[in-house]
């Protein structure tokens, strides 16, 4: 089976084709790794988003229950970014902490023992394994990779089921099927800060001209002065627009929320209902 579904990465949309080898269903791994090949970003950098819902790297997509023109919002964690563009990210920070370089230390097998839980943790490509007393902390844990890494515990943020345990954590408590597994991040607090502001002034920018347009149509309809294919086209692709703006609201309020962030989320959830009734009511008007 094939689908055809549009990758949204910030402004820029692309066209992907997916293919199911047998049945309906292809894994989100292989989602992602297309998604690489297309766009350059790393698979383990990648958060992808789907009728309002995550899919999951250890699961499947099923080709079968996306609807036509169906989209995927792309985010890519931060940590990718600064990977990417490490002077540019320290220039704009100068005050922030900057970790030193990762070299991953040689992989060895680990011998768990009774008492004991296994932790992983990963960086990139590069896996890490520890065996944990069942009373370790998350803080006792940092230490280790920080034997390791030569990375400080104050700079790096271990994420967890989508979540950043604090230190005083006890690491038992994350086990989830005999293990937990972790990511290694690096702080990079302001550097987020920084691009999520900017990113907000540039939607705030861009809603700003979606109400504007929906106004100018709004205008048209109540003169009853308008093409109905044309005014539709329009206003499908209104809808689009502010489809994508919202989506990018959120995964950013995702990443670090302000009040000016959930403002223009409000706003463009607000402005995505009006022209939606508009569409309603010109297509009911010449139905």
């Amino acid at each position: 089976m094939e689908a055809r579904v549009t990758v949204v990465y910030g402004k820029q949309s692309s066209e992907l084709s997916l293919v199911a080898a047998e049945g309906t269903s292809i894994a989100v791994i292989d989602v992602k790794r297309r998604i690489e090949a297309l766009l350059n970003v790393p698979v383990e950098a990648q958060k992808l988003l789907c009728k309002g819902k995550e899919l999951k790297t250890n699961t499947a997509l099923d080709l079968s229950s996306l609807p036509p023109k169906v989209k995927i919002m792309l985010l890519c964690h931060p940590s990718a970014a600064a990977r990417a563009t490490p002077a540019a990210a320290q220039a704009s920070t100068p005050d922030a902490p900057v970790a030193a370089p990762f070299v991953p230390a040689p992989s060895v097998e680990i011998v768990v023992a009774a008492h004991q839980i296994r932790a992983d943790v990963v960086r990139g490509k590069d896996k890490m394994a520890f065996a944990l007393d069942s009373t370790a902390t998350v803080g006792e844990l940092k230490v280790l990779v920080a034997a390791k890494t030569q990375v400080p515990p104050a700079l790096q943020r271990l994420l967890s089921r989508g979540k950043y345990p604090s230190d005083d954590i006890a690491v038992a408590s994350l086990v989830v099927r005999g293990k937990v597994t972790f990511m290694l991040l690096f702080d990079e607090r302001q550097h987020i800060h920084n691009d999520v502001a900017r990113s907000t002034d540039e939607m705030t920018v861009e809603l700003t001209a979606h109400e504007a347009q929906f106004a100018s149509l709004l205008h048209k309809v109540q003169r009853n002065f308008f093409d109905q294919t044309d005014l539709m086209l329009t206003v499908a692709h209104l809808i689009d627009q502010v489809e994508i703006l919202q989506n990018n609201a959120l995964i950013a309020m995702d990443i670090k929320t302000s009040p000016e962030l959930v403002a223009v989320h409000d706003r463009s959830k607000t402005l995505l209902a009006k022209v939606e009734a508009l569409a309603s009511q010109v297509r009911t008007r010449n139905g």
